[in-house]
């Protein structure tokens, strides 16, 4: 690993150098050498270990937990057999990523159970289920419109003389039905019921793979293209060589020229990347903070959601009252959202609060969409 000037001749030709000479140290026998006495290490490799270990540096109790080790040896180590000791320390590395791997493998079992409620227990299932996103659904759809009390009468007669177990349904004004059983037999058999019945067509909800968030990165990100911006996550995080991480997108942050990289990721590499307390990654040359990311498409002109602002016939509306002619800094009327207030006309029942900025995070409408592309993420 680089580090500081510690000694004032190198360990392979003994000469001290000019100041400006670059030194590099080996991880195994603590000797410092001239950079140009090894050619065992490229000037991309130093620059990468001295990014490193400013990094190590800056943060050195957030990092005694981390996975990643970048270490360099000299020449002469490189030829030397191993020691007793080294053998030693390689075998327990070797177990602690063993261990990794198995806790890995217990968290995603477990956290695929939770308590059943009083009326499952009566109703004869087992002492603990799956939470809804381990479900599998099935979605009923009839082939003329029709009241949904017909669509829901119908598929109720079929799931009790299957005798399947089905532990929601969401029903919907066009006819339509979601429904979560318990298990895949269950969903199986409320197949083989609906399929003599020619009023209905069933289709199953597409599942979306998990997309991360890497912030605030300079612009050395675009030294790499998509393939071997995926390859050094994988590679310089610990992962297994079968991960599956794909760039989907990176942008600029116009206020403060930082980079911004949307990366699409299966399940368990989501949970390897955001485990621990400080939730960073090495990108590249950097390590940067990492967030779980749900993408929600919405008009920069209209504000509204499920379609873009090229497409968008309508007027520019304020993200503070949402009315035409005027823009939020010069606004001064009251907060009200656009989208709330056609929810509660839609549905009055609702009286959902409208008093906020259209754009707001915590904005009921907005937490829906969330919440529903949410459930439709890969989790296992």
């Amino acid at each position: 690993m680089v580090r500081g000037k510690k000694q004032d001749r190198c360990s392979w030709c003994k000469d001290k150098g000019d100041k400006y000479e670059q030194w590099v140290c080996c991880d195994k026998c603590s000797l410092w050498y001239h950079l140009r006495c090894q050619d065992n290490i490229t000037e991309e490799l130093y620059n990468l270990l001295n990014a490193y270990n400013e990094i190590m540096e800056r943060g050195k109790d957030s990092l005694k937990m981390t996975t990643v080790r970048m270490m360099w040896t000299c020449k002469t180590c490189e030829k030397a057999p191993k020691t007793e000791a080294q053998l030693v320390a390689d075998g327990i590395q070797a177990i602690s990523r063993k261990i990794d791997r198995l806790t890995e493998d217990t968290f995603l079992s477990v956290n695929r159970f939770a308590a059943l409620s009083y009326s499952d227990v009566a109703g004869g299932a087992n002492v603990k289920q799956k939470p809804r996103e381990f479900f599998p659904r099935l979605i009923v759809k009839p082939t003329i419109t029709q009241e949904s009390k017909i669509s829901l009468e119908d598929v109720n007669k079929i799931v009790m003389a299957k005798g399947a177990k089905v532990t929601k349904k969401y029903v919907s004004k066009d006819g339509t039905i979601k429904l979560d059983c318990w298990d895949e037999k269950s969903m199986k058999l409320v197949e083989e019921g609906l399929k003599a019945n020619k009023n209905y067509n069933l289709e199953l909800p597409k599942m979306l793979m998990p997309r991360l968030k890497v912030v605030n990165l300079n612009e050395d990100v675009n030294d790499l293209d998509e393939i071997e911006l995926a390859q050094s996550i994988i590679s310089q995080n610990g992962l297994p060589d079968s991960s599956s991480v794909v760039v989907h997108k990176r942008y600029q942050n116009n206020k403060t020229g930082l980079y911004t990289v949307i990366i699409e990721v299966d399940p368990l590499s989501k949970i390897q990347l955001l485990r621990g307390d400080y939730q960073k990654v090495f990108i590249a040359t950097q390590r940067a903070k990492i967030y779980e990311y749900v993408g929600v498409r919405r008009c920069g002109k209209c504000l509204k959601f499920s379609h873009g602002t090229v497409e968008c016939q309508s007027e520019q509306v304020c993200t503070k009252c949402s009315q035409t002619g005027h823009v939020s800094k010069d606004c001064k009327n009251d907060k009200h959202c656009l989208n709330c207030h056609e929810k509660n006309l839609k549905f009055p029942n609702l009286k959902i609060k409208s008093d906020h900025i259209v754009t707001d995070n915590q904005c009921p409408c907005y937490m829906e969409i969330v919440k529903n592309i949410k459930g439709r993420i890969m989790t296992h």
